[in-house]
């Protein structure tokens, strides 16, 4: 007796639907997909328990003709393609009709459709792969399908799902990828846990917010790229939304969301030098090709493809990456966590009267009592007696009386209203409270410098030649001439020490193109700056690096690497297998800049070194060097030339720890921003960060 069997159509469906439901999720990305290949404008999907009991997807879209509901459910049957030559035109995102087929085949499954030709709707319901009922009903335009009790007659199935919470995230994950991939299709997506919605505007941003919220919509970078008959459009991340997997990158082919090694690898080239080692950039990117160059029909689940030339998409990934960076300079902005109003330990309880507060006015309430609660006097002083006469100078102060022998009416600017019997001696006005314009300099704001330690930090007003035109004048005024004589003390020391430079910085500091002061340097590793409104601040050791490595990159590229014959070469020990690594790697160390000859049992002689090398540590950048060609299996080719100019740019850098003084510390400041929209060191870390002074004085409570 023969031993082969024809499988039943019973059993044969539930096979092929184990290659298309692998899960809830799979359920909801199917049936979604046909909601928007029948051109609907909204979908909304609801589940519950993970998917597993009920699963409802409603859409706005043709709807299915009455004639054709039920061979909708019979294996193989679809109105995306008619014959063979289809395939390689395709551009729904359904096309193999299996999936009413396979969902019914292990679920029960209801559906009512409505075309808007049609009169009444449509219903049909299926379980386990047999017709239960067929009739009209009164349903919108469009199509609802309820799925519930999912897997109930494949119990082996059932054991391999996770808890319903796990299965709601993988739903939740393929809703996001739908929203993000159809940005003009409107979507409602609710589970016992949460609700997401989209917009449907057509905005792929707004659909990146709903998603993924604000801290990402707000830190992404535009992307329109095309070469030839590829386009690539979408947004990527800054560095300062860089994860540590992959999760955050979605491709799609033509509108269809698919995982591709060879996208994900061409993002993270493009993202070269840019984010730290270790993290991968964030990314939701579209490529629309010829769907004759792309074969779709791969795999069931259709989550992979295969491109005629994946040389070619790679490349086009790449550039468009590549380019969408170099058009922006991304600065980290410091922000600071909005703290929560907690309630006070004294807080009156509910039910308890609370006393009325006073409105007390701190700079008037200081100098000015209240009406009345002077002394009343016989005679009275009219205020144009004690008006200092403003003609006469414009520096004029208002001197007090030795002896004051009566009291005046002083009007009060609070409210209108006049204050008599207040002493002339005691009232204080707030001209008397600013420092004398005589002696002090205004900034761009208009506000007075203090004479104070900080007097090296003075604005582009305040230069050497005002300040000393200030000091020849101060004969005319006693007071003047005091407070001058100190403020030139003080300059005159800055000068001797060096940081006079600091005073006249703004006019050099335009040679970069941007406009800024040099504040100071702290912990000796940080530059701290004031630019248009924002306090800046550059790390000197990244910042140098970047300058170095990309000069070396430069050189490299055009072999124009400058050596230097070394007075006393150096000898290097190593370890064996190092020095087999350096002795088979000679032209390598040659192409960098160095000339290495071995020079017996584990030891090599340094003759020549890139000439901007000079003063580093010889020996520890040649084990490093040889270390990273030991290595050479674990990091492409293309890399090696690259990790080791990183290294060399590591090694001649300035230093963390390390004093500046203000000419060095503005020098390296113009030159990171010759650097353009490049703002990260080779290893990705941020070369400046920045708080804006709105952020700061929200901190200080000057504004609210």
């Amino acid at each position: 007796m023969g031993k082969i069997n024809v499988l039943t159509e019973e059993v044969a469906n539930m096979i092929s639907a184990g290659e298309v439901v692998e899960r809830p999720a799979s359920v909801v990305k199917e049936l979604v997909e046909n909601s928007v290949d029948a051109g609907a404008a909204s979908v909304t999907v609801e589940i519950k328990n993970g998917g597993m009991s009920y699963i409802r997807v409603t859409d706005n879209g043709g709807g299915i003709e009455k004639d054709d509901l039920k061979t909708a459910f019979l294996p193989h049957a679809t109105s995306k393609i008619k014959n063979g030559a289809d395939l390689a035109k395709i551009m729904t995102l359904g096309f193999r009709g299996e999936a009413l087929a396979s969902i019914a085949a292990v679920s029960s499954v209801e559906v009512f459709t409505k075309t808007k030709a049609d009169n009444f709707g449509s219903l049909i319901t299926v379980k386990g792969g047999k017709v239960l009922e067929e009739d009209e009903t009164g349903c919108a335009d469009g199509t609802t399908v309820i799925v519930r009790d999912l897997f109930f007659n494949t119990p082996a199935r059932m054991k391999f799902l996770k808890k319903d919470s796990a299965e709601t995230a993988y739903i939740t994950d393929v809703m996001n990828k739908v929203i993000l991939g159809n940005p003009s299709v409107a979507v409602k997506y609710i589970s016992q846990s949460k609700t997401v919605t989209s917009a449907g505007d057509g905005n792929l941003k707004n659909a990146i917010f709903a998603v993924y919220g604000a801290d990402y919509a707000k830190n992404i970078i535009e992307v329109d790229y095309s070469d030839e008959n590829i386009r690539v459009s979408g947004f990527i991340g800054n560095s300062q939304i860089s994860r540590n997997t992959r999760a955050y990158q979605t491709f799609f082919i033509n509108g269809r969301n698919f995982v591709s090694r060879a996208l994900s690898a061409a993002l993270s080239e493009g993202f070269k030098n840019t984010v730290m080692v270790g993290k991968f950039p964030f990314a939701v990117l579209n490529v629309e090709v010829n769907p004759a160059f792309v074969d779709v029909n791969v795999h069931p689940t259709k989550m992979e493809v295969r491109f005629s030339d994946d040389k070619k998409v790679f490349e086009a990934v790449y550039w468009a990456v590549k380019n969408a960076l170099e058009k922006k300079r991304v600065v980290p902005e410091m922000k600071m966590p909005e703290r929560k109003a907690e309630k006070k330990k004294f807080d009156v309880p509910e039910g308890i009267k609370k006393s009325n507060q006073i409105d007390i006015n701190l700079l008037r309430d200081a100098f000015v009592k209240p009406k009345g609660s002077y002394r009343a006097d016989k005679t009275d002083i009219k205020i144009s007696d004690i008006k200092p006469d403003i003609k006469k100078e414009e520096n004029t102060e208002i001197k007090s009386e030795k002896h004051i022998n009566s009291e005046e009416k002083v009007s009060d600017t609070q409210n209108g209203a006049v204050n008599t019997q207040i002493p002339r001696a005691e009232r204080v006005t707030i001209d008397d409270l600013k420092p004398k314009a005589d002696t002090k300099t205004l900034n761009d704001e208009g506000e007075y410098y203090p004479d104070d330690e900080f007097v090296r930090t003075a604005s582009k007003a305040e230069t050497y030649e005002s300040i000393k035109k200030t000091s020849e004048n101060s004969e005319k005024n006693a007071v003047k001439e005091s407070e001058t004589a100190d403020y030139s003390a003080k300059l005159n020391v800055y000068e001797n020490d060096g940081s006079e430079r600091n005073v006249q910085t703004n006019g050099a500091n335009l040679k970069a193109g941007i406009d800024f002061r040099i504040v100071g340097q702290i912990f000796s590793t940080y530059i701290i700056i004031e630019k248009s409104g924002e306090m800046c601040i550059i790390d000197q050791h990244a910042a140098h690096e970047r300058l170095y490595f990309e000069e070396f990159a430069e050189d490299y590229k055009n072999k124009s690497i400058l050596s230097q014959i070394m007075l006393i070469p150096a000898t290097v020990n190593l370890a064996p297998t190092l020095f087999e690594t350096v002795s088979a790697n000679k032209e390598f160390f040659n192409s960098l800049g160095f000339e290495i000859d071995g020079f017996g049992d584990n030891v090599v002689i340094v003759r020549k070194i890139p000439a901007a090398l000079e003063g580093c540590s010889i020996d520890g950048l040649v084990v490093e060097i040889a270390e990273i060609l030991q290595n050479k299996s674990k990091v492409d080719l293309t890399d090696l030339s690259e990790i080791s100019l990183h290294t060399m740019a590591c090694k001649r850098a300035v230093k963390g720890n390390t004093p500046l003084s203000f000419k060095e510390m503005e020098d390296l400041v113009q030159n990171v921003y010759t650097l353009g929209n490049i703002n990260t060191c080779p290893h990705g870390r941020p070369i400046e960060i920045k708080m804006s002074k709105k952020d700061l004085e929200k901190e200080f409570k000057r504004i609210v």
